[in-house]
């Protein structure tokens, strides 16, 4: 974790958006099974980055010479990140938008 948040940009935003879900989830009251989506929605974000930045530091160990089969590799894993987090927005809407209607 310390790696991800000392040498990833996004791991600090994620952090920040980590704080500000469960403060809101908190503040808001959300219920026992609300709060098991969260996790895992938190869960998989903070899994994907870490997957992702794990598959970057091992490319760039293996070559820094443009290989398109590495690129590849590094879109894919960053495309999963953007995934998780586009269902952890969706999961924090189902959760949130109506507590604050």
């Amino acid at each position: 974790m310390r790696f991800l948040l000392v040498n990833e940009h996004n791991s600090r935003l994620h952090l920040l958006a980590t704080m500000i879900v469960l403060l809101t989830g908190g503040i808001l009251g959300v219920t026992a099974n609300e709060w098991l989506w969260i996790v895992v929605a938190v869960g998989s974000v903070w899994f994907a980055e870490a997957i992702n930045t794990a598959i970057e530091q091992l490319a760039n160990a293996v070559t820094t010479d443009h290989d398109p089969r590495i690129g590849a590799a590094k879109d894919v894993a960053a495309a999963a990140v953007l995934i998780c987090s586009l269902v952890a927005l969706i999961i924090g809407l189902v959760i949130f938008v109506p507590r604050l209607m």
